[in-house]
């Protein structure tokens, strides 16, 4: 929410950094590192997968959809799949391709 307040704030500014990078090495794979917390993913590069995630969900193509997203997440990240499947009745490969999208038409793209 703050980030639509301040959107030009440069903590904002360089999450999306982050995000349009993850996308430019391929937003499904770099993604899904990120929400998996992998270990040779940096908190920064979480948060900045996370961020971007949040904020596309919070646009208005996905906004009703947000409060049930967030409640079946509240189950637990192992949940996932399940939650993309019952709110947005797709696939993480098509939940994710679909976020990725959005970030490069709102983030850029350097490709």
């Amino acid at each position: 929410m703050a980030a639509q307040v301040e959107p030009r704030s440069p903590y904002y500014q360089k999450l999306r950094e982050t995000a349009r990078d993850k996308y430019n090495q391929g937003w499904p794979t770099k993604a899904t590192e990120a929400l998996a917390e992998s270990s040779h993913v940096s908190a920064e590069e979480v948060r900045g997968v996370g961020f971007a995630i949040v904020e596309c969900l919070m646009s208005p193509t996905y906004r009703q959809l947000f409060p049930a997203f967030v409640k079946g997440m509240g189950a637990g990240k192992e949940k996932f799949d399940d939650v993309v499947k019952d709110v947005f009745g797709a696939s993480r490969e098509e939940f994710l391709n679909n976020t990725g999208d959005w970030v490069a038409e709102r983030y850029g793209q350097d490709q």
